[in-house]
């Protein structure tokens, strides 16, 4: 599945320079056959993984603009052009030298083991490829904040639809109602509908507007989820299948490389004399280059989420001395926490966040908005929502697993005790 491929072929082709670098350090590279065999090896290497990262660019480009049919379109010709110009040059270079370059003596820099013309050949693919891979880059950042801004415009649209349709639905006025079965409701959305009223039940819009709402309300719970542990890292939904972040971390990483090894090159070929920088240079290009797996593996090869997950829950573990709560899904919520939840909405929400929010400094730290767990208790015993402490540390516990309320770090139940908790702060749990 692509992107994957081509960042297979990446992994593919750092591990063949890094074989190439072993095949440098252990073998006696200086003349012969072994020359070649590292060059071939050493030079592919490199050159894929130079290449591969321009095609990798390209296809995140392809992936966001085009979409999926195109890149499968032209997954034979990417996956060519990264296998087969690094080839087609290191044929050409091995051929080059073993007619010009004469016997070497003692042992070089595997990247510049050839002189003068694998330097030129290396300074003119790492600009390509850097080239390539960063306007690939600023172009489909451009292209996701266009698509941001119009999902945006239309988001803002839908709200304004749906703050009508709840002041219709909230006011005293009497809408005609007929009878109309839940099939002929949710059909319209993907049928083309009729808008001249004379459909089977010659529903009027603003008919049609009301049911419609019912619909919305029926399936939406009346409150936001509350974040769970494995949210961590939040990701867009629609890059989430290809890991785009990955990718573009990835390319940046890769980039910053190419820029090290692009001046490591015009430094060989500009001057004479090498300085201690020089040798800097060399050092980190070294590093950079063969070390591209690393990153690689880092960011595909282990499951970052999961340790920051783990780290996370040590952490918090440690501070609070209590264990993580995890929050069920809303539709296996017993009626009473629903009840409950769905009571405090509509009736006490509104005047519970003006009378108990505040700002809190705690652990050298400013909090906006919250309150302390033994706050609100008491603001539910004065208000005469429950008896007792006892009862009103039960009922924040129903408002908290009914996504009504949360910890400011989401990760313990609710207390009647000095631990920070908030509101959901949503247009839907407002309405609700």
């Amino acid at each position: 599945q692509l992107p994957h491929t081509i960042t297979l072929c990446l992994a593919v082709s750092q591990g063949v320079a890094c074989l190439g670098a072993v095949l440098w350090s252990l073998l006696d590279c200086r003349h012969g056959w072994r020359l070649y065999l590292q060059f071939i090896v050493f030079g592919f290497g490199v050159f894929a993984s130079r290449v591969t990262t321009a095609t990798l660019a390209v296809t995140l480009l392809l992936l966001q603009t085009k979409g999926i049919c195109t890149v499968l379109k032209y997954r034979r010709l990417l996956l060519g052009i990264s296998m087969g110009v690094p080839a087609t040059l290191v044929i050409a270079l091995t051929l080059n030298v073993a007619l010009e370059t004469p016997a070497h003596g003692q042992k070089a820099d595997p990247n510049f083991q050839y002189g003068t013309t694998q330097a030129v050949v290396a300074l003119v693919v790492i600009c390509l490829s850097l080239l390539t891979t960063m306007s690939s880059m600023i172009l489909g950042q451009r292209y996701q904040t266009k698509t941001y801004t119009a999902v945006g415009t239309e988001s803002g649209q839908n709200q304004q639809d749906s703050s009508d349709e709840t002041d219709a639905l909230l006011s005293d006025d009497p809408i005609q109602e007929s009878s109309v079965e839940i099939e002929d409701l949710i059909l319209p959305r993907t049928a083309p509908r009729n808008c001249g009223g004379t459909g089977r039940y010659r529903c009027d819009s603003e008919h049609r507007q009301y049911c419609s709402g019912l619909i919305r309300r029926y399936e939406v719970p009346p409150a936001e989820d509350a974040l769970s542990p494995t949210s961590v890292i939040n990701t867009d939904p629609d890059a989430e299948d290809q890991q785009l972040f990955r990718h573009n971390l990835l390319l940046l990483l890769l980039c910053i490389s190419m820029f090290v090894g692009a001046a490591l090159c015009i430094w060989t070929l500009v001057m004479d004399q090498f300085s201690g920088i020089y040798l800097e240079l060399v050092f980190f290009d070294g590093f950079l280059n063969l070390g591209q797996s690393i990153f690689t593996f880092a960011l595909f090869g282990v499951n970052a989420k999961g340790i920051i997950i783990k780290v996370c829950y040590y952490t918090r573990k440690f501070l609070y001395g209590r264990e993580q709560i995890m929050l069920p899904p809303w539709e296996d919520l017993d009626q009473t926490t629903r009840a409950v939840s769905t009571m405090f909405i509509k009736h006490h929400l509104t005047v519970c966040m003006d009378q108990v929010l505040h700002d809190i400094t705690m652990n050298m730290r400013v909090w906006r908005g919250v309150v302390t767990g033994t706050e609100l208790v008491t603001w539910l015993v004065e208000r005469g929502l429950v008896l007792s402490r006892q009862d009103g540390e039960a009922f924040g516990r129903h408002l908290l697993r009914g996504r009504v309320i949360r910890h400011v770090d989401d990760h313990l139940d609710f207390y009647d005790d000095r631990y920070l908790y908030t509101f959901h702060p949503t247009p839907e749990l407002v309405n609700q």
